[in-house]
């Protein structure tokens, strides 16, 4: 079974009680957010259609994609001694194929620690590309997540660069963590247009104010050998990521065009004025160019030739908020082209387009109810002119003005037979939204479900089981439902007992045990903890929010003062192990 906790844990709430639009990924993600995308790393290997290898070399290693592999539901990206050409170590790592911009970000990871000489990172830049399917130039800004070094597991450096012209370090830091060696630490950062946040296990411990610059940019997740003083006996090693996240919200106002107003082609990182930064360029491409200095606020695009032109410029904008947006820019042009448009498509259903108009001075055109279904749009400025036409375009907005619904699905594996009389059990369907799954028994005679996720055995037979999401504001049906079958025999005369049918006995009292089942608001909550793989404790109210969380290290038993941490209500704590999520249910009084 997936063992991330949330994907479980909300599947597992009495959907009465259920506020869904409290439903997050992650206990720790602020207000407003809900995922756009993930990778868990649950895979045999890493998806391709999500990361490309870096196979640079960097300091004194080589990195290379067989150093990278998903193992047991985590990213490991190994450190090797290991000699080619000019380089001792070897090292890796994987960079997005796709990019993003504001949002939330998070990853949980283990940093190696054993020797030093390894250099891990969790950051965003932008990646150059080829200018035909990506954009030619994409590097403007650098946000470090963390990076640290395997000499120095506590400390962590979280900066922000800037690529347009010179390099420059905006933003930069060293900052006190736990130890990311010997423990799994989440860490975070937030980007708006107004400011940029870095956070751990929840904890905000940095602000910087007023980015200078915006574009959808590509994440990295990165271990770097060959920085120095390596004990070659403790190698390899690896550091390891547990998952990558990314939440969005919806930010109605803000513009998700990157380099918007053709401004960041500036000497000597971008002085090509061929290829627009963040921009794609499709036909004839020499007749799509930048002025740097000569538009409404910086820069312009230009479309023009001296012999007939068909030309695209264009910008694929990714992982936003679904919902409908508004499309706007300031053009000249002398009219006369074949077509001139300002066109938004791959949204959804529709594609949507305005005309071009001629006009001698700087004039807005606007595109309104681009409905985005997918979290993607994609816009741009097609001229298919005669010799001598041009149009200048600059300050291209692409806001959103009023939030939408995402697309959800269900992963539910499938149901072993049980034999009756049996015990209550628990089921462990997951939407991909986090939020509560509803589920159905086609056969009562067979099967009840009883409580927030388990399921009554009544008797011998078959029933199907259905996993269901309906939705909230954020998100659609989870189309389709997802339904097992359950089959139920008889238990041999021998072994043949009767099992409680209370709320709690879906998993054995031996195992995990939570005391007393009601409870005053000044009793002491007992847990007792026999599970092997045991590793975290954490206790939800209804609305599905992070009241109590404990990592176990071992401990088998915790005592909690109610009147510290609860207040009247229904509660459901959890037992996260190594291959399950176990539920159960107490009331305090």
């Amino acid at each position: 079974m997936n063992k991330k906790l949330l994907f479980l844990l909300l599947n597992c709430f009495l959907s009465i009680y259920f506020s869904s639009t409290m439903a997050q990924r992650s206990p720790y993600v602020p207000d407003g957010y809900f995922p756009i995308y993930s990778d868990e790393f649950d895979s045999t290997a890493v998806n391709s259609n999500n990361w490309s290898y870096r196979t640079d070399s960097r300091f004194d290693a080589k990195n290379l994609a067989n150093n990278v592999r998903v193992v047991d539901g985590k990213l490991y990206i190994d450190f090797k001694h290991e000699p080619i050409g000019t380089t001792n170590y070897t090292s890796g790592g994987v960079i997005s194929k796709h990019t993003f911009g504001y949002g939330y970000y998070e990853v949980c990871s283990k940093t190696f620690g054993d020797t030093p000489g390894l250099h891990t990172a969790f950051w965003m830049m932008g990646g150059n590309g080829n200018g035909s399917t990506s954009p030619k130039y994409n590097n403007v800004l650098e946000i470090d997540g963390y990076e640290i070094e395997s000499e120095a597991p506590t400390q962590s450096i979280g900066a922000v660069h800037y690529y347009i012209g010179t390099h420059v370090t905006a933003v930069g830091g060293t900052y006190t963590f736990p130890n990311t060696s010997t423990q799994y630490v989440t860490n975070a950062y937030e980007w708006t247009p107004t400011y940029i946040k870095w956070y751990v296990n929840g904890t905000l411990f940095k602000t910087f104010s007023n980015p200078k610059y915006y574009a959808a940019q590509n994440m990295w997740l990165t271990a770097l050998g060959g920085t120095g003083g390596t004990d070659n006996t403790k190698l390899p090693g690896s550091s390891k990521f547990e998952y990558f996240r990314y939440y969005a919200k919806n930010m109605n106002g803000y513009n998700w065009v990157g380099n918007a107003g053709y401004e960041y082609n500036v000497a000597p990182n971008q002085a090509d004025l061929q290829y627009p930064v963040s921009w794609i360029e499709e036909g004839d491409i020499e007749n799509s160019y930048v002025d740097a200095t000569s538009g409404r606020t910086g820069g312009r695009l230009h479309h023009t030739g001296s012999t007939p032109y068909t030309v695209r410029t264009l910008q694929n904008i990714e992982n936003i908020p679904n919902g409908t947006y508004t499309m706007k820019a300031w053009v000249i042009s002398t009219g006369g082209q074949y077509v001139a448009h300002m066109n938004a498509y791959n949204c959804g259903d529709s594609f949507y387009s305005v005309n071009i108009p001629a006009s001698s001075t700087w004039s807005q055109i606007t595109l309104n109810n681009i409905i985005v279904k997918n979290n993607r749009c994609t816009i741009d400025f097609y001229s298919d002119s005669p010799a001598y036409r041009y149009m200048l375009i600059d300050d291209v907005e692409f806001v959103q003005v009023q939030s939408g619904r995402n697309a959800q699905t269900i992963e539910f594996n499938a149901l072993s037979t049980r034999t009756y009389p049996g015990s209550n059990f628990t089921l462990l369907a997951r939407a991909s939204s986090g939020l509560p799954v509803t589920y159905t028994s086609s056969n009562p005679a067979v099967a009840i479900i009883t409580g927030p996720c388990y399921v009554q055995i009544n008797g011998v037979g078959s029933t199907i089981i259905t996993a269901s999401q309906s939705g909230n504001p954020y998100y659609y049906f989870a189309a389709p439902s997802v339904s097992r079958t359950l089959t139920v025999t008889a238990a041999s005369a021998k072994s043949a007992k009767m099992y409680s049918n209370d709320l709690n006995s879906n998993v054995e009292e031996t195992e995990f045990n939570v005391y007393p089942n009601q409870i005053s608001a000044d009793g002491i909550l007992k847990i007792d903890i026999n599970k092997k793989d045991a590793q975290k404790v954490s206790v939800f109210n209804v609305n599905g929010q992070l009241v109590y969380s404990k990592d176990l290290n071992g401990i088998k038993s915790l005592n909690i003062s109610v009147s510290d941490v609860f207040k009247r209500g229904i509660y459901i704590v959890t037992l996260t192990t190594k291959d399950a999520v176990l539920c159960k249910r107490f009331i305090v009084k």
